[in-house]
């Protein structure tokens, strides 16, 4: 759900924009947000379900290494499956993650504006959704990289300077990784409890 939140935010931000964007691209990428939307929720199906489960089933049988990961994903889907009949549950974990979102986005804008990124909201909303689904490519560990590449990539081309984007991209990461280590430092204490 965190991922379609994503999505619908960097839609709006896109077809809210003054900056000018072909119309070529607003379809596309609409087409591309809307069909990975559909997908997610084609699953709820019957038929779909049962193409996709027979699929993983047979690669399953075939004894290969990646057994316990398609086994995996078979779980997955049959609860994601169970989660999609939901619909109250799944419409308040959309608006939740909408919300998520919009409070990430304005982390990040405020973050920018302190060093001198002027840019309007509904403009982050797409950057960093592109920044986002470029960061969950599995090329590197924890989005290092991609993201900063990301970053000076999409700010680059509205005029912002590598130097400040890079630097807005490694606030961003310490915020995560702040908040990783809280996290982290919560469980181990948690953990010496038990």
């Amino acid at each position: 759900i965190g991922v379609v939140a994503l999505l619908l935010v960097t839609l709006g931000g896109v077809f809210l924009t003054k900056i000018t964007i072909g119309n070529n691209v607003k379809l596309a990428l609409a087409v591309l947000i809307m069909s990975f939307i559909f997908g997610l929720y084609a699953i709820s199906w019957q038929p779909i379900f049962l193409l996709i489960k027979s699929l993983f089933d047979n690669l399953a049988r075939r004894g290969n290494r990646w057994q316990s990961v398609i086994s995996r994903v078979i779980l997955m889907l049959s609860a994601w499956r169970t989660y999609l009949s939901n619909h109250l549950a799944l419409f308040c974990s959309l608006i939740l993650g909408m919300i998520f979102q919009l409070l990430c986005i304005w982390i990040n804008a405020t973050l920018a504006l302190d060093l001198g990124i002027t840019l309007a909201f509904v403009d982050w909303c797409w950057i960093i959704g592109i920044v986002s689904v470029a960061g969950l490519l599995p090329v590197s560990i924890g989005g290092v990289g991609v993201r900063e590449v990301s970053y000076v990539g999409v700010l680059g081309s509205l005029g912002v300077p590598a130097e400040q984007a890079i630097a807005l991209s490694l606030a961003i990461f310490s915020l995560s990784l702040l908040g990783a280590a809280t996290g982290g430092i919560i469980e181990l204490i948690n953990g010496l409890k038990k």
